[in-house]
């Protein structure tokens, strides 16, 4: 499934009169004194089999010779960075320290080659967006997660590398990694025994409550 836009414009047109979703378009387009069309291109990935458009195929797809950036908020997907690594890619992980980040698999790819890790630990840090350099880019509600790239369902866009808001995105990025900490062995060994006696607690707490909605207004 795709969504493209076509923008028409001319060189009259001043940009401050376009409207704002138009506006970086306009800013970034070339016109040569006459009618210039801009297409971009978006695709949708929600995770489901119909529509066969499973976020996992496409970072398989694109992540192969590459830099990879990517900001999320929970992490336990080590295959998707074992993958990329195998394919010959330069990973950096902007990640958030909490009970959704599972501690033992920061732990099996801290020390890999090839990948860098840097962390936030107030729950502010909530993003989702993968960065393809030279290719694509893809931002949504995914986390790196099992489920996030798999199983749930979830709504995510790609974009293009020509398009303004990737621009953006690796700017905000670059700007989240200078302000992050740098995730090494130390650290992780502390995260994991702060974690280690209160994750089994939330874990069962967790599915405790799951279970009670489902049970009052069924499974939907």
């Amino acid at each position: 499934f795709k969504v493209s836009f076509n923008i028409i414009a001319t060189s009259a047109m001043p940009v401050r009169y376009a409207p704002l979703s138009c506006q970086l378009i306009l800013k970034n387009a070339a016109f040569r004194g006459g009618v210039n069309k801009r297409r971009i291109i978006m695709e949708l990935f929600t995770n489901t089999n119909h529509r066969k458009d499973i976020l996992r195929f496409a970072f398989e797809k694109w992540g192969k010779n590459r830099d990879i950036l990517i900001a999320t908020a929970f992490f336990n997907n080590t295959q998707m960075i074992k993958y990329f690594l195998e394919n010959n890619c330069i990973i950096k992980m902007l990640v958030r320290l909490d009970h959704g980040t599972n501690a033992f698999k920061l732990k099996d790819i801290i020390n890999l080659p090839n990948v860098f890790v840097r962390y936030f630990t107030g729950n502010r840090f909530h993003p989702k967006f993968y960065l393809f350099k030279n290719g694509i880019a893809f931002i949504g509600s995914s986390n790196l997660t099992d489920a996030g790239l798999i199983s749930n369902n979830e709504a995510n866009i790609s974009l293009p590398v020509d398009s303004p808001v990737y621009e953006e995105l690796e700017k905000q990025f670059n700007l989240y990694w200078a302000n992050a900490r740098v995730l090494d062995n130390e650290i992780l060994d502390r995260y994991i025994k702060a974690n280690e006696k209160t994750q089994n607690e939330l874990d069962q707490l967790q599915s405790k409550i799951d279970k009670q909605i489902q049970h009052e207004f069924g499974l939907i």
